[in-house]
């Protein structure tokens, strides 16, 4: 066979093995751990409602609850792809939300620019339930988490990152904030103080 047409094959048959490991990647289910910080002693539920993700990846409606195996720390885990949207999943959010604008329910305090899922649930933590909680997950580096919802709302200043969520019950406010305590933003965790932001920030 023409040394060339074996290039040009092998070559083809290289390239469709890259675009299939891509495309196997991208439907890969992801462990997606949200940790709680602070005064969060246990997360006992997250009654699903519904979701925000791109109709090519794959999600689990069963949000699990669990224990940090080192340090104690309650998390949720969504199952779900990590494709991200700029604009898909971001409409379908504020859709979910019904609230404009987005930044004014969520730690981060302005609006997504690039999601991989939203998930939307009632949240049981510390044996208070909040309805409509969501939870997003950003598409950066370290996969940054959005936590806030319908019953929450941005009290972030200069110095803090933080939504006040009003549970079931309608008396109880707890100040929930990015990072892992009110001053260190790690995207990956919510440090939660059974106070009302303005409690919590004296």
């Amino acid at each position: 066979m023409n040394k060339r047409i074996i290039f040009f094959i092998s070559l083809y048959l290289i390239l469709i093995s890259t675009i299939e490991n891509c495309y196997a990647k991208h439907k890969h289910t992801w462990n997606n751990f949200l940790y709680f910080f602070g005064d969060a002693t246990s997360v006992t539920g997250f009654t699903f409602k519904d979701k925000c993700i791109l109709n090519s990846q794959p999600f689990s409606q069963s949000v699990s609850t669990g224990y940090s195996k080192k340090k104690h720390n309650p998390f949720l885990n969504i199952r779900a792809g990590r494709k991200s949207s700029s604009h898909t999943v971001i409409k379908c959010l504020g859709n979910m939300l019904n609230k404009n604008p987005i930044k004014n329910y969520f730690t981060f305090g302005h609006d997504p620019g690039h999601l991989n899922f939203a998930v939307e649930g009632d949240l049981t933590i510390n044996n208070v339930t909040f309805k409509r909680i969501i939870v997003a997950q950003g598409h950066s580096t370290l996969n940054n988490w959005w936590f806030g919802g319908v019953n929450c709302v941005y009290k972030g200043n200069s110095s803090y990152d933080m939504v006040e969520c009003t549970a079931e019950n309608k008396i109880t406010k707890w100040c929930f904030f990015r990072g892992k305590s009110p001053v260190d933003t790690d995207l990956n965790q919510v440090y939660l103080l059974t106070k009302t932001c303005k409690e919590a920030t004296k």
